[in-house]
């Protein structure tokens, strides 16, 4: 075990997430931004590395201090979201995963709402994401729109409503093979699509 594997896998982060909000006071979360590809070039065993950086990172951002902090980190939100679109599937979850606990706390809506390349990340993955990438954006939009009538309005001007309800038409499908894996993440997309329609509805009315 590497020697940043065994210090990160060995905190208690409940007990110790009040301390890892210090962490923003070092430069230890700057030293994420060394993942990008104009450091690495592409080197293997920076794989490994890239993965012990996604799992920390997906730990901190369970709590609401990691949330709040990781974005403010210079260069490490777009990073995330680069590796978003890596051709090795569980560094696209992961990334995902991070950006999906940022999206819970409520500080982070504006920038998140008003940033294209995070809104174009959730439309590419509707559109030609895995059922779990569709899944994890569905929970994501979910947290950006509830109580948030200024992020309905950005969701549906954006066209993601229109993508999510595709990609519930798609799963729909799909999930006649494999019912067990697929009837969770339609239940929190339908429940989605209902959140971002409940105005028109009470406009017919």
């Amino acid at each position: 075990m590497s020697r940043p594997d065994c210090y990160w896998r060995k905190l208690d982060y409940p007990a110790h997430c009040r301390s890892l909000f210090l962490v923003f006071q070092s430069s230890l979360l700057q030293g994420f931004n060394q993942l990008h590809p104009s450091h690495t070039k592409k080197q293997k065993h920076w794989e490994g590395i890239e993965s012990l950086w996604l799992h920390f990172l997906l730990d901190f951002t369970y709590h609401p201090e990691g949330q709040l902090v990781v974005p403010k980190v210079p260069e490490m939100f777009d990073l995330i979201m680069m590796m978003t679109k890596s051709k090795r599937r569980g560094t696209k979850l992961l990334s995902l995963s991070v950006l999906r606990n940022i999206t819970f706390h409520q500080f982070n809506r504006p920038r998140l709402l008003s940033s294209g390349e995070f809104l174009q990340v959730l439309h590419q993955k509707l559109s030609e994401g895995s059922a779990e990438e569709k899944g994890m954006v569905a929970s994501m939009i979910w947290s950006l729109v509830a109580n948030n009538q200024k992020g309905k309005l950005i969701v549906k001007c954006s066209g993601l409503d229109t993508k999510l309800q595709e990609a519930v038409n798609q799963l729909t499908l799909t999930s006649k093979s494999s019912p067990s894996q697929s009837e969770e993440k339609l239940q929190i997309m339908n429940y989605v699509l209902r959140i971002l329609n409940t105005d028109e509805k009470n406009k017919k009315k």
